[in-house]
């Protein structure tokens, strides 16, 4: 990867951890940044409850409450 590649990278995530340090409800890609766990783990803790999220009205998009996140991974 060139430096640049590398420079594009690196902003694009400074710009992801700026946008969700705003934020109090996340989707499941920033609860994966948040957390360090992988979409699938969140996935499958979701699955079994072992995690607190909320659901969309349809009940398709699973959210998180990042204070509630920040609970869970002190506890």
């Amino acid at each position: 990867m060139s430096e640049i590649e590398i420079l594009r990278s690196e902003i694009r995530e400074l710009k992801a951890f700026s946008l969700i340090s705003q934020k109090e409800a996340l989707n499941l890609d920033e609860a994966a940044i948040i957390t360090g766990l992988s979409k699938q783990t969140l996935y499958t803790m979701c699955k079994n409850r072992a995690i607190p999220y909320y659901k969309s009205k349809g009940g398709k998009k699973s959210y998180f409450k990042k204070s509630d996140l920040t609970d869970w991974m002190l506890h």
